[in-house]
């Protein structure tokens, strides 16, 4: 059984198949030491291996198994990570609109003939960013607004207001 932590918080989401679990690091009454947080202390199984991304750092950990590295934390700051069970196969990391990182801002999020697709909420008067793990054996087809960076395919949307269609294909090979 889970013991109550002051220092962790969990979000388990779930939509249209894609499943993942946002889990928020706090330093509330001093500085918290960086530390490896067990997947069991916060109710994922230790074997499966998953992707962890840092909301407000904007950094990819890559593939973690069994514990999420946290770096360390000054007094009243937090650290959210977003994880997500490794796919074969290009998939959603996050996004920089919202750190329940898809819970609010995506949905129709689907794999489907080597493209990734769904619809992501734009907001007035400020560009938003969606990350995608490119897994290797994959390359993604440019695109206006895309920037590669290592496995991480960042797609830049414009400005404007409700729901967008996007999408991005892929290709097999090295």
């Amino acid at each position: 059984s889970l013991a109550p932590d002051p220092e962790l918080a969990v979000f388990h989401g779930t939509q249209g198949g894609d499943d993942w679990t946002v889990l928020g690091r706090f330093a509330f009454t001093g500085a918290n030491p960086a530390r490896d947080v067990s997947m069991h202390e916060f109710g994922l199984d230790s074997i499966t291996k998953y992707l962890a991304y840092d909301f407000w750092n904007d950094k990819f950990f890559g593939v973690v198994e069994g514990s999420v590295p946290t770096t360390a934390l000054a007094e009243g700051a937090c650290q959210v990570i977003g994880l997500r069970p490794l796919a074969s196969h290009p998939q959603v990391l996050g996004t920089d609109r919202h750190v329940l990182q898809g819970a609010v801002d995506l949905k129709d999020v689907k794999w489907e003939g080597n493209t990734l697709s769904g619809k992501i909420l734009l907001g007035p008067e400020r560009q938003w960013t969606l990350k995608v793990h490119v897994p290797n054996g994959y390359k993604p087809v440019p695109k206006t607004g895309t920037t590669l960076d290592g496995e991480v395919l960042s797609i830049r949307f414009p400005m404007g207001e409700g729901w967008k269609d996007w999408s991005i294909s892929f290709s097999k090979g090295d």
